[in-house]
């Protein structure tokens, strides 16, 4: 189930979801990076046209991108953002010990189809769903919605 804000989309009546601190983000990056002497190669906090925080990583000598919702703790792992949506994949290591909190998504999870965990979301959330009609529960997580 998409908890209501995940979309980073709101009602104008309502205050905007509550955003994750970019300083957690950037804590657990690094941690993350030198527990399994990988590196971050840069940080994107920027939620402008998308509601998530990415960082592109080198981790086990591969490069990664981590995404994580900057509304809600969901993350996920690409190799690459070149083509959207990404091709996620299972985590290259296990970062649960230094952010346990953040709920990991499969790409099983990711890709299934959202229709049945959209009960939640507020109605400007799901206007925005069916403007942009996306495939997945992984489009609606990580999205690049203006």
């Amino acid at each position: 189930m998409l908890p209501k804000g995940i979309t980073g989309f709101y009602d104008r009546t309502q205050s905007p979801p509550p955003m994750l601190e970019e300083k957690l983000f950037d804590r657990f990056c690094y941690a993350l990076a030198r527990a399994h002497d990988g590196s971050v190669l840069s940080v994107d906090h920027d939620t402008a046209g998308k509601n998530f925080y990415a960082a592109h990583m080198e981790l086990r000598h591969t490069p990664w991108v981590l995404l994580v919702n900057a509304y809600h703790p969901y993350g996920a792992f690409a190799p690459s953002l070149d083509a959207w949506p990404p091709a996620f994949g299972d985590p290259p290591v296990d970062p649960t010990p230094f952010w346990p909190e953040l709920q990991w998504m499969t790409p099983a999870q990711l890709g299934q189809d959202w229709h049945d965990c959209v009960r939640e979301l507020g109605e400007a959330e799901i206007a925005q769903i069916r403007d942009w009609n996306p495939r997945t529960v992984g489009e609606i997580l990580f999205n690049f919605w203006d």
